[in-house]
C-alpha cells in the first residue's frame, strides 16, 4: 500500500507476476498478515515500509524474501532498474529468504540472508 500501483503494471511489463496489494488484500491489513499471504503465495514483497526486515529477522522467517526500496518518491521512471536488479537477485537465492535493501547510492543494494546466520 506505500507504493504506487504503477510498480504492478512496470512489473508486470518486465517479465514479473506482479499485484498490488489494494488488489489482493485489506488496505487495513497488518504487515503479519501480508507476510503471511505472500510466504502463502511463494510472492517477493516490494515495500517503502523498513518493517518488514525487522519482522522477519523477530520470527526467523524463512519466507517470504521483501525487497526494501529506500528512496523517496521511488517510482518505476526514476528506480525501475534498480528494483529489476533486486528482483533479480531474489530469482537468484530462491527459494531461500532475503531481505534485498535498495538504495540510490553506489552499491545500492544490500542482501541479507534470513534467518539471520545464513551464507549467501
Amino acid at each position: 500500500m506505500n507504493l504506487s500501483p504503477q510498480w504492478a503494471t512496470f512489473l508486470s511489463a518486465g517479465g514479473h507476476h506482479a499485484e498490488h496489494w489494494s488488489a489482493v488484500g485489506h488496505p487495513a491489513a497488518t504487515d503479519g498478515e501480508l507476510l503471511g499471504w505472500a510466504a502463502a503465495q511463494h510472492a517477493v514483497i516490494l515495500t517503502h515500509d523498513r518493517d518488514f526486515g525487522q519482522l522477519l529477522w523477530q520470527a526467523g522467517a524463512t519466507a517470504p524474501s521483501v525487497v526494501e526500496v529506500q528512496m523517496e518518491r521511488c517510482l518505476p521512471a526514476t528506480h525501475g532498474q534498480l528494483v529489476l536488479d533486486c528482483l533479480a537477485e531474489c530469482d537468484r537465492l530462491w527459494p531461500a529468504c532475503c531481505l534485498v535493501q535498495a538504495k540510490q547510492q553506489p552499491g545500492g543494494i544490500r542482501i541479507t540472508a534470513l534467518p539471520l546466520g545464513r551464507v549467501v
